[in-house]
């Protein structure tokens, strides 16, 4: 992706700049940005979403019609930006608006930020994505553990690993700077210990950790608001099954203390600055409506039409410039959805003793989907749009990937082989090598644009020869790190190919050992 092409990264990016540069532990929501961070969204092209600012803000639809001596002009005045201009404040209105989110992420990007900030701009953000995609890389064995609990099949869980791992929109919403890579860390812990959770010698100390969990996950975003009723439920629930209800309200006790001595403190500053809990934009400025307001925005939303939205920016959305793949696509992973959803649905019909798990994630996942239409109704209220972002959901994608797997395990009666799965993650590599070799790539170096209604051109091969290769790398090269050369992204390339084609031969071969000897 090109500079600030991830969701907000340019905001994200401000707020840890702003933490070094003002030596201030929370940032001020209200300031602009820096002249340095100006700077570069005015000479790099920018995401289709920023297309409404003015010149010389240009989106890259517009930015590759220039002629080639203003676009090294441009090359070389971001180059040349002087790195103290991160600490002047710029005389905009663009704001460090993501300096509302929770602070954890940014205390820690702080830390090699500050090691890096006489870096130049662009080597500063490609680090910086780099370590975000660090730290989502340990979501991988989380996975496959919550899987494996679950199912209780090596099979199943490693092929459910290989899926997530292939998951193109999953690569696109963490290979950013933003907070959303630690969210999705933290939430995928925080349900493999609830899952885990038992009444037992251990219990006390997996309450607390479950806890710790759940005050770090609210000091990194607030969609961990939407656990604090599941954990409630759950051990509730638990309670009334086991008859250990001293037991089960001494943990939620623990649980709940451990995260209000995390994270209380930032909830209690949004409710005495903003009004609000959270201290989302959206919510201060609806902190003034009325009940019948509210009821009334409820029966104004598209609700159709938001599900869908994210539903497909799940699935596949290109980043800030929105780019989409053709609607079929689409509706051909939504019927696989649909019948895992069925799967799971007759899991639930045929068996009575291994209900726990799945009831525990069908919480989970319950409770997110309405912090998710929740928003759809901030949105609604405060823009006007029935819409919401689906590449939010990944945080519970632990909960999702082991649904997933029970339901198309289930949907195939005395089928042991995860056959559904495996055609699942064949449509997934060929979407990502699809999505990144004929929709993005040709979208960033100026072979396809935006049509007057929204959509993305179609790309032709023979736009290949006619701009030829050595120049399609050279203009995907600009505006990166220096180390990102022509030569060293044909390289990446072909790991990226020979990586997601060998993820899927990897997964065939998972697919075609016996279980038994999988466990051996």
């Amino acid at each position: 992706m090109p500079l600030w092409e991830g969701y907000d990264e340019w905001s994200h990016f401000g707020h840890i700049e702003r933490l070094i540069t003002k030596s201030e532990l929370l940032a001020n929501r209200e300031e602009s940005i820096s002249q340095e961070v100006l700077f570069s969204l005015q000479n790099a092209p920018v995401a289709w979403e920023l297309r409404s600012f003015p010149l010389p803000f240009l989106p890259h639809d517009d930015y590759w019609k220039l002629s080639e001596d203003e676009r090294s002009q441009r090359v070389i005045a971001l180059k040349k930006i002087d790195p103290a201009l991160g600490e002047i404040t710029a005389a905009t209105d663009l704001k460090i608006y993501e300096a509302l989110q929770p602070p954890l992420y940014y205390w820690l990007l702080a830390v090699p930020y500050q090691l890096l900030q006489n870096a130049p701009l662009m080597e500063r953000v490609f680090l910086l994505r780099y370590i975000s995609m660090g730290i989502a890389s340990l979501i991988v064995p989380l996975i496959f553990l919550t899987v494996f609990l679950v199912t209780d099949s090596h099979k199943t869980a490693m092929m459910s690993t290989a899926l997530f791992v292939a998951l193109p929109e999953m690569m696109i919403n963490v290979c950013r700077i933003g907070n959303e890579c630690l969210g999705i860390l933290i939430f995928s812990a925080l349900i493999l210990v609830s899952l885990s959770l038992e009444t037992n010698r251990t219990s006390h100390r997996k309450s607390i950790l479950l806890g710790i969990l759940l005050g770090l996950g609210l000091l990194t975003k607030a969609y961990f608001l939407t656990a604090v009723p599941v954990i409630f439920l759950m051990c509730i629930w638990k309670a009334w099954r086991t008859g250990e209800y001293r037991q089960w309200i001494h943990s939620m006790c623990l649980t709940y203390g451990a995260a209000v001595l995390i994270s209380g403190w930032w909830y209690i500053r949004n409710k005495v600055m903003s009004g609000t809990w959270s201290g989302l934009s959206e919510s201060v400025l609806l902190k003034h409506l009325s009940f019948a307001e509210w009821f009334s925005g409820i029966q104004s939303v598209d609700w159709r039409n938001a599900v869908d939205s994210i539903l497909v920016s799940h699935i596949w959305f290109g980043a800030w410039s929105s780019l989409v793949v053709r609607s079929w696509i689409y509706h051909v992973l939504f019927i696989l959805i649909g019948l895992s959803v069925l799967g799971v649905i007759l899991f639930f019909i045929r068996e009575n003793q291994r209900r726990e798990p799945l009831f525990i994630l069908l919480l989970i996942y319950g409770f997110y989907w309405l912090g998710q239409l929740f928003n759809v109704l901030l949105l609604f209220l405060s823009k006007g749009e029935s819409t919401s972002m689906g590449w939010y959901m990944y945080c519970v994608i632990a909960a999702q990937l082991s649904l997933l797997a029970v339901g198309m395990q289930a949907i195939i009666p005395g089928y042991r082989k995860p056959v559904l799965l495996l055609l699942l993650l064949f449509l997934m590599v060929v979407l990502d090598l699809y999505t990144v070799y004929f929709v993005s790539i040709p979208y960033y170096t100026g072979l396809t644009a935006h049509r007057s209604n929204g959509f993305l051109e179609n790309f032709h091969l023979y736009q290949i020869s006619q701009t030829g290769m050595q120049e399609i790398l050279s203009r995907l090269s600009t505006h990166k790190a220096f180390w990102l050369s022509p030569f060293s992204l044909s390289i990446s390339s072909f790991l990226h190919l020979s990586g997601t084609l060998g993820l899927f031969i990897f997964a065939v071969r998972i697919f075609t050992i016996p279980e038994a000897a999988r466990k051996n």
